[in-house]
């Protein structure tokens, strides 16, 4: 059946239900749809869920499809697409309600407080932020400011501080993690400013500055300060260590002496020195209790607690210790093993703390089976950032298979290249590796990292070529997090066919996740969506006009009334036409008056949009019908459609006689 065209096949399927003719349909196409939702969802799986999706909806479509002339291959295409979207979506609500589910702990038990363990390392993971990230961070959680007076103070909108503080929260849960801590975003969030604005001890502050101050000669101002910072910092240590010294007594006993003046009496330096207190008897380790606990979350995978503080607990290991708990790790029965795949990652991250390359050789001999690729990450993440260098010389000359190679690498890769300042850095490591096919993957992995700085990579690309395979990319990255602003850069694909492909894929993702009835300040771009005519392709506003038209039919009219008269107008009526089995189909009707019967009815939105508001609501399309001239192409076409669903013409209809 090679030989046939595809409406031939559709109709034989159609008409005569022939299975041969669809399964040539099928295997023609099922590579192009498989395609296609491999590369939206990135997942095995929900690709070959989107390809039986897409074929079953073709199946039932058969009918309308085999009596056009639109090509097979573009409605195949577009069905993977919204279906790719609508899978993904799915899978990442899914993902989201078990994240949610795992960061809650039983409801017999309270939540452990984070903040114990995330104190030490939180100042470390905050100084491994980008100096922008920072920035915001420190002036939102610490100085309090509001978003809105940060962006006055960076020249950037408040929207885009917004998200930057939000990504900032984000990475830094992510630093807390690799160190071993766990604590929820919504957590950090609300618990950061008042770890930061941590207030000093009572009389600190003074007496640093009025030390500092009788410390310069006669002269005043910025001359009069020491030159060399270990003058200052000599100072400063020595006020410092005084208020500690203080700070240990008994509160009652610190100022309980003062001179007639309110002074505290001058110290006797003679006096003797009191003997210096006992130090803390230092536990041994006790592979017993890491036992007990191993075993206390195998039986009760979900005690959030136990998982939290065995990862903890890992991060506090020596080097004597961790073979003992590598052993007692292995030990656990094989079915078990997968409760622990975090407590294997956070143990081998902390052997690579003190011996990377004897902790990535390790986890490389450990069979997959055992903890997956948990230890081989934990391990060779952890090197990458403390020595880039040797860390990939060690992964170029193992033998490890090129699925380790890429997931491994690529994360630590992109782990590093998150901050923009290291992005050009990582990607010369990348770019002069011999190997091509991995070079393009870990690309891949580090644009997606940080997508403004690929961009910029992308475009400044000597080979046309490989400039018209990553800058789409690289807006198509940047547009999952920032869309207006790769919408805006749009005119950087210099391919008019892959432009509006871009533009699609960044577009439509967000349209669906976007509230229509928010009320946001300042205004998106599609609030505003008429100051976009004549700068996006006019098929983005069909786009706009079915998704607006999915979440709200009165805020899609609403917008297609402020559309100039033209092919934008036209495209987003159209795309409300599109989407009326997702709405109230009669009250789109409003929006046909704007289109001509030659546009209703040679678009194709018109069939769909008919038997829609038939199904629907049969009397107000019995009403349309009849308020049009029985003369009218419109009323010439849509009737038959009418007839079909109801047995009836529209003017019997309304005629009939009540049951």
């Amino acid at each position: 059946m090679t030989d046939q065209s595809d409406l031939d096949l559709l109709r034989q399927w159609a008409d005569g239900g022939s299975e041969t003719a669809f399964r040539a349909v099928v295997e023609r196409y099922a590579g192009l749809v498989f395609g296609v939702a491999l590369r939206r969802t990135g997942d095995r799986p929900l690709a070959e869920e989107a390809v039986q999706n897409v074929f079953a909806d073709l199946a039932r479509k058969a009918p309308a499809l085999a009596g056009t002339r639109r090509p097979l291959a573009a409605w195949l295409h577009r069905c993977a697409v919204y279906e790719s979207v609508t899978l993904l979506r799915r899978e990442i609500r899914h993902r989201e309600k078990m994240r949610r589910f795992a960061e809650t702990p039983p409801a017999a038990e309270s939540a452990p407080d984070p903040w114990p363990a995330v104190g030490p390392l939180l100042d470390e993971a905050i100084n491994d932020l980008s100096d922008a990230d920072r920035r915001v961070l420190l002036l939102h959680w610490f100085e309090r400011r509001t978003f809105a007076s940060i962006a006055e103070l960076t020249g950037d909108t408040a929207a885009a501080v917004q998200r930057r503080g939000s990504r900032a929260i984000e990475k830094l849960a992510s630093l807390l993690r690799r160190r071993g801590v766990v604590i929820p975003m919504t957590v950090l969030s609300a618990g950061l400013a008042s770890q930061l604005s941590q207030a000093a001890p009572p009389g600190l502050a003074p007496a640093v500055a009025a030390h500092l101050i009788s410390s310069l000669p006669a002269a005043t101002g910025a001359a009069g300060f020491p030159t060399s910072w270990f003058q200052i910092m000599a100072s400063i240590k020595t006020v410092t260590a005084v208020f500690l010294c203080a700070a240990a007594l008994p509160v009652g006993i610190q100022w309980a002496v003062t001179a007639p003046d309110g002074k505290p009496p001058a110290v006797d330096r003679t006096a003797p020195a009191p003997p210096p207190a006992a130090a803390a008897p230092v536990r041994a380790f006790d592979p017993s209790l890491v036992q007990q606990a191993l075993q206390r979350l195998t039986a009760n995978p979900d005690d959030y607690g136990s998982q939290l503080e065995l990862r903890r607990l890992m991060f506090s290991l020596t080097p004597e210790e961790i073979p003992a708990v590598r052993a007692l790790l292995m030990g656990v029965p094989a079915r078990k093993k997968q409760h622990l795949y975090e407590v294997a990652h956070a143990l081998f991250a902390r052997w690579a703390e003190l011996d990377p390359a004897a902790a990535a050789d390790a986890a490389l001999a450990l069979p997959k089976s055992a903890f997956g690729y948990y230890p081989l990450r934990g391990a060779f993440v952890t090197w990458a950032f403390s020595d880039t260098g040797a860390a990939w010389t060690w992964l170029e000359q193992t033998g490890s298979d090129p699925f380790d190679r890429e997931f491994i690498g690529g994360e630590a890769l992109a782990g590093i290249a998150a901050d923009p300042s290291k992005f050009f850095t990582v990607m010369e490591r990348v770019e002069s590796m011999s190997d091509h096919a991995w070079r393009n993957k870990l690309k891949y992995w580090v644009v997606r990292a940080s997508p403004r700085a690929g961009l910029e990579w992308a475009l400044a690309l000597s080979d046309e070529a490989e400039r018209g395979q990553w800058v789409p990319q690289a807006l198509e990255l940047a547009g999952a997090r920032e869309p207006e602003f790769a919408l805006q850069r749009m005119g950087d694909i210099e391919n008019t066919a892959r432009r509006a492909e871009a533009a699609h894929n960044i577009l439509w993702p967000w349209l669906l996740e976007r509230d229509a009835r928010a009320h946001r300040h300042p205004p998106d771009m599609v609030d505003v969506l008429e100051t976009q005519v004549g700068s996006w392709p006019p098929t983005l506003f069909r786009d706009c006009g079915d998704a607006l038209t999915r979440h709200d039919a009165a805020t899609a009219l609403a917008t297609v009334n402020r559309l100039p008269d033209g092919p934008e107008r036209r495209e987003f009526v159209q795309g409300m036409l599109t989407a009326a089995s997702f709405s109230d189909a009669a009250a789109l009707l409003p929006a046909l008056g704007l289109l001509s019967d030659e546009d209703l009815i040679r678009r194709g939105g018109l069939s769909h949009y008919t038997g829609v508001l038939v199904r629907q609501n049969p009397q107000a399309a019995a009403e349309w019908l009849h308020s049009l001239p029985e003369d009218s192409q419109v009323h010439q076409f849509a009737e038959p459609h009418f007839t079909e669903v109801t047995g009836t013409t529209a003017a019997a209809y309304l005629t009939r006689s009540p049951k």
